[in-house]
């Protein structure tokens, strides 16, 4: 079981008057005690139930923080915005962490911003314990035997990954940096773009499977477990049984991108209101180096070890239409995601069998062989009804994903 005891207080007030309006400040305190006691599903630490994984946890920890935020509208069209926050763990170092922000409003049409921003994120319980385990499956190739062997066990071979905790891994810093622009050119018709830039440094990652049976010299605190049919004349090359990696922290995690949403409201008279929507995001980048290794993860399935395979693509969009008349209401949504590489990275130098991640069929050359390196693009639409007409009742239904 978990706890968590807080307790906060706040108080704010208007200090000045500028030509924008009221230069106001917020201040505050906050404690919060944790407490995790997880022992783990019974019997699955000794292996009594077969194929299915395992996690327990169990730390405590206090934290005490404070914080302050000001906003200043200086001008009529300009706004500031700026904020600083102190965290102190009883299990690890305390950090500042501020972020300034502005708003400009060029013509009540355009709107310009802007933010910049620390942050920090301290190891977790579960993270920081070596009391702590979980464990599960994933698919990997063998760079020892797949080559020499060719078979389906070694070439696409199912691992038992599994992640302890390290009491000696380090909290996360981060930048972030935003700029965007508001525009609304004719009412009713309204639209968002915004940059946004990640860095994040030691991330607090588990160690990717395939990572360390590609390079264990880059990893020197996990362990390959290994049976004893070594190939002839090739030591310590048994077929692999499980890959232990602590947590750990990862040098860099890099990702930019874009969010655009445009909205189009009409009146359709005594018809009611149709409303349209159409959100996108892009990501430029998303990477993480890792034992001195850089995996670039966008357009691909990976991160694997994090997403199990569901993929990182590079381009996400939403076209939402809703009508809206009295107390009817229907929507319809159409979901798209860009197709991706079947790689776990796409960085030089990949090691997957053909290139390939081959989880979802036989290897090449088996039945129903997976012929292609890559996953389409898919596009999906929801559909969503409801009525407000009885007094303190609303009946509403969906339908997700109606053509399939």
């Amino acid at each position: 079981k978990s706890e968590n005891t807080i307790f906060d207080a706040k108080a704010s007030r208007d200090i000045y008057e500028l030509q924008g309006g009221q230069l106001a400040l917020a201040v505050g305190y906050q404690f919060n005690k944790e407490e995790l006691a997880n022992p783990g599903a019974p019997t699955t630490n000794t292996g009594n139930v077969m194929g299915l994984g395992y996690s327990a946890a169990f730390g405590s920890r206090d934290i005490n923080a404070v914080f302050a935020e000001l906003y200043a509208p200086v001008l009529k069209n300009l706004e500031l915005t700026a904020a600083i926050r102190y965290d102190d763990y009883s299990d690890v170092d305390g950090t500042w962490n501020p972020k300034i922000g502005a708003k400009w409003t060029v013509i009540p049409q355009l709107v310009l911003r802007g933010t910049w921003a620390t942050a920090f994120r301290a190891p977790g319980l579960y993270e920081t314990s070596t009391a702590n385990a979980t464990a599960g499956f994933v698919t990997a190739s063998d760079p020892v035997r797949c080559p020499v062997t060719g078979l389906a066990a070694d070439c696409q071979g199912t691992v038992l990954g599994i992640n302890t905790g390290n009491p000696f891994i380090k909290p996360e810093t981060s930048d972030t940096w935003t700029v965007g622009v508001i525009w609304e050119p004719i009412p009713g018709l309204s639209g968002t773009l915004d940059y946004w830039n990640i860095k994040t440094d030691d991330q607090i990652t588990i160690g990717s499977v395939q990572g360390v049976l590609n390079n264990p010299g880059n990893f020197p605190a996990a362990t390959i477990g290994r049976d004893t049919n070594n190939l002839p004349g090739i030591p310590n090359s048994g077929t692999v049984l499980y890959v232990s990696t602590p947590f750990q922290n990862a040098n860099t995690v890099k990702t930019d991108g874009i969010d655009l949403d445009i909205v189009w409201r009409q009146s359709l008279k005594e018809w009611g209101t149709l409303t349209t929507e159409f959100q996108w995001t892009h990501v430029f980048n998303y990477s993480q180096t890792l034992g001195n290794i850089e995996y670039k993860y966008a357009g691909t399935s990976g991160n694997y070890d994090v997403s199990s395979g569901s993929g990182t693509p590079e381009d996400r969009w939403n076209l939402i239409i809703g009508w809206n008349r009295g107390p009817w209401s229907v929507t319809g949504t159409v979901r798209f995601v860009s197709g991706y590489d079947e790689l776990p990275w796409s960085n030089e130098g990949a090691q997957m069998p053909a290139d390939c991640l081959w989880h979802l069929s036989p290897a090449p050359g088996g039945t129903n062989e997976q012929t292609s390196c890559s996953v389409d693009s898919f596009t999906t639409l929801d559909l969503a009804a409801s009525y407000k007409g009885f007094k303190n009742w609303e009946i509403f239904g969906s339908i997700i994903n109606v053509f399939n």
